[in-house]
């Protein structure tokens, strides 16, 4: 990820592994954190210093709310955090979800 990072590259970050892994075969560098949203630690914000940051919650009030606080921590340090929520997937959705309706998989 700090490597990403030095070079410019664009982070997600996601409620969980399983969404990290799909993100990862759209070609996507994205990772997760440990314990849910409010678990964030000072010490993790430190990693994403200058960080391009997409915060990309679940689609529910819990995730929304979660992610807010996580981007709260990292506008503070990274380099620009930006919101991300996804059309089209169910209450309590997720990435994994997204890519799972029509046309939003990586079948050709």
């Amino acid at each position: 990820m700090l490597a990403r990072i030095k070079e410019g590259k664009d982070i997600i970050i996601l409620e969980g592994e399983k969404d990290c892994d799909n993100a990862e075969k759209f070609g996507l560098f994205a990772t997760t954190f440990c314990g849910g949203a409010r678990k964030w630690s000072e010490e993790y914000s430190k990693l994403f210093q200058d960080a391009k940051v997409i915060c990309l919650p679940d689609n529910d009030e819990v995730g929304r709310n979660g992610m807010h606080f996580i981007a709260s921590k990292l506008v503070k340090v990274a380099k620009s955090v930006r919101w991300l929520e996804l059309p089209d997937i169910p209450e309590k959705g997720d990435f994994t979800d997204w890519i799972g309706v029509i046309g939003n998989d990586i079948k050709k």
